[in-house]
């Protein structure tokens, strides 16, 4: 679950997201739609916990981010939370299989190598564990992202614009991911410009100048 009380932010004069209260229940899909500037990315940051210069209210699975430390936050993050961005930001010297693993290194868990290969088989990858990711194409790439996301089972997926390195197939078929992650009970968070990227989600919400313009509410 994902709730944002008069959420604001400002960049100097600028205010990027203005008095922004959003409820997201556990198990939605969600697209978070607008123009660049429009505020989008900045929400998902906050709400992810990667930026905590902002005022208001954010509460995710029931736990107030405001009162966390920095160390119980990214706690937090690692744990519940599963990024997924534009940019891969895969390790061109590891492995395929080691760039998944990647988030149990950094936070110190015990996580086995089977759970690596058991997510690249989920996302179709798995004849490509021990490949480097300049012999992977786009998507290929951005599967194995996923895959990383998932490591530690979290609960919310948090999506920054995953299709807009790849062309309408390609992300077509990482959409497909997402959906079929959903429909196992995942709470998916997607930021796009793309309106044929949002319609996928099973609910829509649009940011303009910092603002929610639209909510299609939330889907039964």
């Amino acid at each position: 679950m994902i709730s944002t009380q008069n959420l604001q932010k400002k960049y100097g004069p600028d205010t990027v997201l203005d008095q922004v209260s959003i409820q997201i229940e556990s198990g939605e899909f969600v697209a978070v739609v607008g123009a660049s500037g429009s505020g989008k990315t900045t929400f998902l940051n906050v709400v992810g916990g990667l930026d905590r210069t902002y005022e208001g209210q954010i509460t995710v699975n029931d736990q107030k981010l405001e009162g966390l430390s920095d160390k119980a936050l990214a706690q937090k993050r690692n744990r519940e939370l599963g990024f997924v961005f534009q940019q891969f930001n895969l390790l061109d010297h590891l492995s395929v299989l080691e760039n998944v693993m990647l988030p149990a290194f950094f936070a110190a868990e015990s996580i086995p190598q089977s759970r690596g290969l058991e997510l690249l088989d989920q996302v179709g990858l798995k004849d490509k564990a021990q490949d480097r990711p300049p012999q992977l194409s786009g998507g290929q790439k951005q599967r194995v992202a996923i895959a990383r996301a998932l490591l530690s089972s979290p609960s919310i997926l948090l999506c920054d614009e995953p299709t807009g390195s790849l062309d309408k197939e390609t992300g077509l078929q990482i959409m497909s991911i997402f959906q079929e992650l959903n429909e196992s009970g995942m709470t998916v968070l997607l930021v796009t410009h793309e309106e044929h990227v949002a319609k996928l989600a099973r609910r829509t919400i649009r940011f303009e100048a910092g603002k929610v313009i639209s909510d299609s509410g939330t889907a039964p």
